[in-house]
C-alpha cells in the first residue's frame, strides 16, 4: 500500500538512510536536504530515486562518508573547496559563505569544488546562490553514459570516430555532441572548467555513476553580479563581463 510522506519525512528518511550507510551527520544533512528539495520540485528521479544509489556508494567507499570539506581562498575572487571525495552538497555549503562574501566585495567570484561526488540537481546549487540576491552559473562534468539499446546513427561515435547504432560501441567510443562541432566545443569548455580548473579529473577519467567502482566526480560553480568593466579588469585582467 502506498505511503504518503511529507517533505520533512523525506528529508528525515534520506538522512537516516545515509547515516545508516556510513555517512557522517555533516555529509548526510545537506545531501538529505537536496533530496527533499528535488522531491519538492517534482524531480523524483534525482530525489528519493537517487537515495539507494547514494547509500550504496557510501557503503562501498565510492563516496567518502566521513569527508570534511576543506575551504581555502585561492585569490580574492576564487574560493577553492576540496570535497575529499565526499558529497558535493556539504562541500558547496562549506564554501558558500566565502563565495557570497567574495562576490559582494569584488563584484564577481568563482568557487571551484574538487574531488566531489555527483551534484544531482544542478539547479539546487544555483538557487542557493540566488537566495543571497546573486546571479550564478554552474558547470559540472561526468563520466560518459548511454542506455544499452539501439540508438540513432547521430547519437554516438565508435572508437574509430565513425557513427554507430550500437550503444556498446558508443560507450567504448564517445557520445556525439549535440549541435555538431559547436556542441563539441561547448562540451570541451565545460570539461575544462569542471575538471581542469578545479584540478580534478576530466570526463574520460571519471568513474561511472552507475557502478560502485572508482571515486567521486566534481563540480565547478561560478557566481557574478553586475559591476563595471573596470572591476573585471582589476580582478581578472580581462574585459569580458
Amino acid at each position: 500500500m502506498p505511503t504518503n510522506l511529507s517533505l520533512n519525512d523525506v528529508e528525515a528518511l534520506a538522512i537516516a538512510v545515509l547515516r545508516a550507510s556510513g555517512a557522517s551527520q555533516l555529509q548526510a544533512e545537506s545531501t538529505g536536504r537536496s533530496i527533499r528539495d528535488a522531491e519538492a520540485d517534482g524531480i523524483h528521479n534525482v530525489g528519493l530515486g537517487y537515495l539507494p544509489i547514494y547509500a550504496d556508494h557510501v557503503a562501498c567507499g565510492k563516496v567518502n562518508g566521513s569527508a570534511v570539506p576543506e575551504v581555502r581562498t585561492v585569490r580574492p575572487v576564487v574560493v577553492g573547496v576540496d570535497a575529499h571525495h565526499g558529497f558535493a552538497h556539504p562541500a558547496f555549503a562549506a564554501g558558500l559563505p566565502s563565495l557570497v562574501d567574495a562576490t559582494r566585495t569584488c563584484g564577481i567570484a568563482t568557487m571551484a569544488v574538487s574531488h566531489s561526488y555527483s551534484a544531482g540537481v544542478v539547479g539546487w546549487f544555483v538557487e542557493a546562490v540566488a537566495n543571497h540576491g546573486l546571479v550564478a552559473l554552474m558547470f559540472a562534468n561526468s563520466s560518459a553514459v548511454m542506455a544499452p539499446t539501439p540508438i540513432p546513427p547521430t547519437w554516438a561515435l565508435d572508437t574509430d570516430g565513425d557513427p554507430t547504432t550500437d550503444a556498446a560501441l558508443g560507450i567504448a567510443g564517445t557520445v556525439a555532441p549535440a549541435g555538431g562541432h559547436k556542441g563539441s566545443a561547448l562540451a570541451l569548455l565545460v570539461d575544462l572548467l569542471a575538471g581542469g580548473l578545479t584540478g580534478s579529473s576530466f570526463s574520460h577519467e571519471a568513474s561511472s555513476f552507475g557502478d560502485n567502482s572508482g571515486r567521486a566526480r566534481r563540480c565547478w560553480t561560478a557566481n557574478r553580479r553586475n559591476r563595471s568593466r573596470s572591476h573585471c579588469r582589476r580582478w581578472w585582467g580581462h574585459d569580458f563581463c
